[in-house]
């Protein structure tokens, strides 16, 4: 069984026909966290700030979730044609300062999860039966085989663990 000890994400409790309508979940959660502080005095810098200087910003940990989104809707249509692709990384932590994450406006980048979302959602709808079975090379954080089923089951684990990291990091810099 594959789970995360952080989250507690169980890869194998999430069904794959049941992964389109929990990524669109997820992200309207995502959404509604930032969008709950933009209405707050002092709310936008809040998702600014960093705990820690190693700590993404909330809005950091959306711009990520996004990129993941993306990156993982252009990684499924890599997978369905051609056989067995090796995935490029996503060099995750040099897009958050070259992207300029924590300098978005936090309305247009939650909008943005909640876009990404749902074009990974509707490709993976449109996924035929012998389709969750096509594998893949996902290199992070080891070069390993994996099938279709497990890329969707991931890239709602990403959803899940960084909801998780938006809610700590937004509690943290409440005080």
């Amino acid at each position: 069984m594959t789970s995360c000890a952080k989250c507690h994400f169980v890869y194998e409790d999430l069904a794959p026909e049941e992964t389109s309508g929990a990524l669109r979940h997820g992200a309207r959660e995502i959404r509604g966290r930032l969008g709950t502080l933009l209405d707050e005095p002092g709310g936008v810098e809040r998702l600014r700030t960093r705990p820690e200087a190693e700590t993404w910003s909330a809005l950091e940990y959306a711009g990520h979730v996004r990129d993941v989104l993306l990156t993982q809707h252009g990684r499924l249509y890599q997978a369905l044609v051609e056989e067995v692709p090796a995935f490029s990384p996503m060099h995750r932590n040099e897009r958050v300062l070259l992207g300029g994450y924590n300098d978005e406006d936090p309305a247009t980048t939650s909008t943005e999860v909640t876009i990404a979302a749902d074009l990974l959602a509707r490709l993976l709808t449109r996924l035929r039966v012998t389709e969750w079975s096509r594998r893949c090379i996902y290199n992070y954080p080891e070069p390993t085989e994996v099938d279709v089923v497990w890329l969707a089951r991931h890239s709602m684990h990403e959803v899940v663990h960084h909801l998780l990291d938006i809610d700590e990091v937004i509690a943290r810099v409440a005080n």
